[in-house]
């Protein structure tokens, strides 16, 4: 496949995954637009706002050399961590008993979105600067700035974002050469720590118990997985049709969120459910070509760890609203409503489009 095939693909992948999340966005917000605004249409023309400046986003980042933004990704890990600190009052804004987002006026902005994309690149370039990281003495700075930066995601609480930070730095680290028994090592040691951060929340033990035993807790904790397994479910086969989804009339929270993979499949059935799966595996697939292919150590690091991002999230958020995995609030990349993680993903689009111009 050559080079312009490669960005020919990515763009191709991106823009069905786009295409599928307007018409998601506007079929699963439609009723509660109409109740609070009014207006039917009220979320997709936010999504759609948002639309111009990821593509200027996107031109910018497919254009800045690899050299300068290895340089930046030192700005971007600082810039993420004192976002994090923000989130907390006054500028923070609380939601669902979490303050995840920092608001000003009539912007808000979600900073582990950002963090998300910071770690991939402060990463690459750590790795690209240290070529011997074999050593455990060398592995101990960026392992500390992972996990600074996800403390501080847990610390909104956010503990399914801060667990994909985790994730990809170790993974992005084990792909650059790092010894599998330090990553055990430390994997091993954050594991006690989770363990023991969820044993001390009764929040997140409400949510392990639903997650084990869902229909015990149909009113409370399990309720929002039971509505969205009955809303993929009720699609059947062949789905409801668009705009025909029972589950977003107020009985799923969430729908146009972190749950909106659930309308998907109540409204266009199991086969749509599975050709939106073979679209995120087909741009996946791209994305991990571009890394393989990529000259540069900083490029292809830098890539490996968005194909990483981008799979997780893809997989964790379908794994969620099928009852596979505890409620993440973790969205799906590129269909999900959400300004900040939009932008990031066109960032992130921006970047893969360079690497695989080299």
């Amino acid at each position: 496949m050559s080079r312009v095939s490669l960005r020919l693909h990515l763009l191709t992948g991106a823009s069905i995954l786009i295409a599928v999340g307007i018409i998601a966005i506007y079929s699963s917000s439609a009723p509660i637009g109409i109740l609070k605004y009014h207006d039917d249409a009220h979320f997709l023309k936010i999504y759609l706002a948002h639309l111009p400046v990821g593509a200027i986003l996107f031109f910018y980042y497919a254009h800045l050399p690899g050299e300068k933004l290895m340089r930046q990704s030192r700005v971007y890990i600082v810039l993420s961590v004192v976002l994090l600190l923000l989130v907390f009052p006054p500028l923070g804004h609380k939601i669902n008993g979490s303050y995840r987002w920092i608001k000003m006026a009539s912007i808000s902005f979600q900073p582990s979105e950002l963090a998300k994309l910071a770690v991939v690149l402060f990463t690459a370039y750590f790795v690209t600067k240290h070529s011997d990281i074999k050593r455990y003495s060398m592995l101990l700075p960026i392992l500390a700035l992972i996990m600074i930066v996800s403390l501080l995601v847990v610390a909104e609480p956010d503990f399914g974002n801060a667990a994909v930070i985790i994730a990809i730095g170790f993974g992005m680290l084990f792909a650059a050469g790092a010894r599998i028994s330090h990553i055990i090592i430390t994997g091993g040691l954050i594991g006690l720590s989770a363990g023991f951060v969820v044993i001390s929340s009764s929040y997140r033990i409400r949510r392990i118990v639903a997650f084990l035993h869902p229909w015990a807790n149909a009113k409370t904790a399990g309720y929002q997985v039971i509505q969205s397994i009955v809303a993929i479910g009720s699609g059947g086969f062949f789905g409801k049709g668009l705009g025909n989804s029972d589950a977003r009339l107020f009985f799923l929270p969430d729908a146009y969120n972190d749950y909106i993979f659930s309308i998907i499949a109540e409204e266009i059935g199991f086969l749509g459910a599975v050709f939106v799966i073979a679209v995120f595996a087909y741009f996946i697939t791209i994305c991990i070509m571009i890394a393989r292919r990529a000259s540069e150590r900083f490029d292809k690091m830098a890539a490996f760890g968005i194909a990483m991002l981008f799979a997780i999230e893809s997989i964790s958020n379908m794994m969620v609203v099928t009852g596979l995995l505890p409620p993440k609030g973790i969205v799906l990349p590129l269909i999900s409503y959400g300004g900040s993680a939009m932008l990031v993903n066109f960032i992130m689009l921006g970047i893969l489009y360079r690497i695989a111009k080299k």
